[in-house]
């Protein structure tokens, strides 16, 4: 479990995202989970709410607006290892991947 401010900035994060699918997955809520810990859920380019900001900015809708959610799910995914390559620590064979197979 996250704790304090940390965990409820996650939770948030994580119903923005969840609440708009329609089978929030074991898959869709890891993937949450895991970008928001690794990313943190501040609003800076490569936090949580950055991420999603920036994956909203190019189009991509969550399922709740309007928008396509395996379209939307996939753009997270893009938008994060964006983020990691920038950052130096991409991996061809890391979780990203498997969020994509999932």
């Amino acid at each position: 479990m996250i704790a304090g401010r940390a965990g409820l900035g996650c939770r948030r994060a994580q119903s923005s995202i969840t609440d708009g699918l329609s089978r929030p997955t074991g898959s869709a809520r890891c993937l949450v989970v895991e970008i928001c810990v690794n990313h943190g859920s501040g609003t800076s380019r490569d936090a949580f709410a950055g991420i999603l900001a920036g994956v909203k900015a190019h189009g991509y809708l969550p399922p709740s607006t309007g928008g396509n959610e395996v379209a939307y799910l996939s753009a997270i995914v893009a938008a994060r290892d964006a983020v990691l390559r920038t950052w130096g620590v991409y991996q061809v064979d890391g979780r990203s991947s498997i969020a994509r197979r999932s």
